[in-house]
């Protein structure tokens, strides 16, 4: 079939990152040639040493360390553009001999572990044409911060959620007995419910295609001519801060750009965004994530699951 390159930024995956990356190229069997690069920045594991012995086992992995990017970009989100841009150059530099058919960009922190070759092979027998698919998740979509979709995610997620919080605590910034504080307490929660966990919709994998301005979920698999024009730098100096994919993806769309997320394309069920859909997983993770004796307990029980 067609050749496809598999780019993404890498940080601190020394325990995930090779199981993630066969997984990912195992369901990109259809293709008949495939070449990697990966971008990597500020690990304090041993991140290189895994990649540098994935590379002497594949001539077709590459990667580029950019090393410690938070001495000079402290933004987490400017810090990621910046290391996207990098594969992107390389995607130019390489694309006159190389000539890929499509660019698939995919998180490897354990967002694909349900990912099969079947659900890929299905985009290419679809009727629909579409220049990007992106995944969804069986038990609700996690991606918010990607999203954008004119009735479900319209703007920023966070736009909301700022605007709720700043309203709750104006008006709880006098009030210091206890009980108002967990009154302060729960309407946090309650604004981050409503803004965010509350649109992690659960989508039937039977439903059509979604047609969206922006996604990504963690995969993303596009035609390459998108990447030989445009880039992930910022659109504007916006209040807060877009993710580096909206700000891609809309160049993109204004450009005549196709986007869909694909139902039946499942590549996880349950991730560590998602179950906090439920209250009790909330208050269960900020207990544990404020009380490090529990955390130790907790990683000790679980470390080998």
């Amino acid at each position: 079939m067609s050749k496809v390159i598999l780019v993404g930024t890498i940080s601190n995956a020394e325990k995930k990152l090779e199981k993630d990356l066969y997984k990912v190229l195992n369901s990109l069997y259809l293709f008949e040639e495939i070449d990697v690069f990966l971008v990597e920045s500020d690990s304090s594991d041993s991140t290189i040493a895994v990649i540098d012995r994935i590379s002497e086992k594949n001539p077709k992995f590459h990667y580029v360390s950019l090393g410690n990017l938070k001495i000079t970009i402290p933004n987490r989100i400017e810090r990621i553009r910046k290391c996207r841009n990098e594969y992107i150059k390389y995607i130019r530099l390489n694309f006159p001999t190389k000539k890929w058919d499509y660019v698939v960009v995919a998180d490897l922190d354990g967002m694909n572990s349900a990912l099969k070759s079947s659900s890929i092979s299905k985009l290419f027998a679809s009727q629909l044409s579409w220049d990007a698919c992106f995944p969804n998740q069986k038990h609700g979509y996690y991606d918010l911060y990607a999203l954008r979709e004119e009735t479900w995610m319209p703007r920023n997620c966070f736009t909301d959620l700022d605007l709720i919080k700043s309203q709750i605590a104006k008006n709880t910034l006098k009030r210091y007995n206890f009980i108002k504080r967990i009154e302060r307490l729960i309407a946090f929660d309650q604004a981050r419910k409503i803004s965010l966990y509350d649109k992690m919709r659960v989508i039937s994998k039977k439903t059509h295609w979604i047609k969206v301005d922006s996604a990504f979920g963690g995969l993303g698999i596009y035609k390459s001519k998108w990447f030989l024009t445009y880039d992930y730098s910022g659109r504007s100096d916006n209040d807060t801060l877009d993710s580096e994919h909206v700000d891609f993806h809309l160049k993109c769309r204004e450009a005549g750009a196709e986007f869909f997320i694909v139902p039946s394309m499942i590549n996880s069920n349950w991730n560590e965004y998602n179950v906090n859909r439920y209250f009790i997983i909330r208050q269960l993770r900020q207990y544990v994530a404020n009380h490090k004796n529990v955390q130790a307990v907790i990683f000790k029980l679980f470390r080998h699951v």
